[in-house]
């Protein structure tokens, strides 16, 4: 839960996560569910990833380091981040060939109308997985979160 406190009434507000402020270019994932006097709640939810579009990047792009790549991750618990955190990844059983051919087909298309590609292995006829990263800036940008989060609309 993210939550934002005045510092001074009513003029400057800090956002903070588990105690620790927010990166101010993170805020714009998140959506208020409950108004107080004092402070606001945001929690980052899949749809709020979803009702949004990678954007192009040919660098220049900050990158999401490992303390705020976790805190998408809340919105995504099914993908993991790999040890360098230039990585996210999800691993699914499709039970058979043809399911993890289709759920390639599937992540394809969506990766094209977004224009931000994965890396798809398919291991063992039936495990697939997706892994996410911005090529362009060598780590994670917030495009690899709105594509996972489009990713799992198809998968559930």
């Amino acid at each position: 839960m993210f939550v934002y406190r005045p510092v001074e009434p009513d003029l400057l507000y800090t956002f903070y996560f588990q105690n620790r402020p927010v990166e101010p270019d993170l805020l714009s994932t998140f959506i208020t569910v409950r108004w107080n006097r004092t402070y606001e709640e945001f929690i980052m939810t899949p749809q709020s990833l979803q009702q949004k579009s990678c954007v192009p990047c040919e660098g220049g792009v900050p990158l999401i380091g490992r303390d705020a790549a976790t805190e998408y991750l809340t919105a995504l618990p099914d993908w993991s981040i790999d040890d360098d955190s230039k990585t996210i990844f999800r691993k699914i059983n499709c039970g058979n060939f043809v399911k993890a051919i289709k759920l390639m087909q599937r992540v394809a298309e969506i990766a094209e109308q977004e224009q931000h590609h994965p890396d798809l292995h398919l291991t063992g006829y039936r495990h697939v997985r997706i892994d996410l990263t911005t090529h362009a800036i060598g780590g994670l940008s917030e495009n690899d979160f709105i594509l996972a989060a489009k990713i799992d609309r198809v998968i559930a």
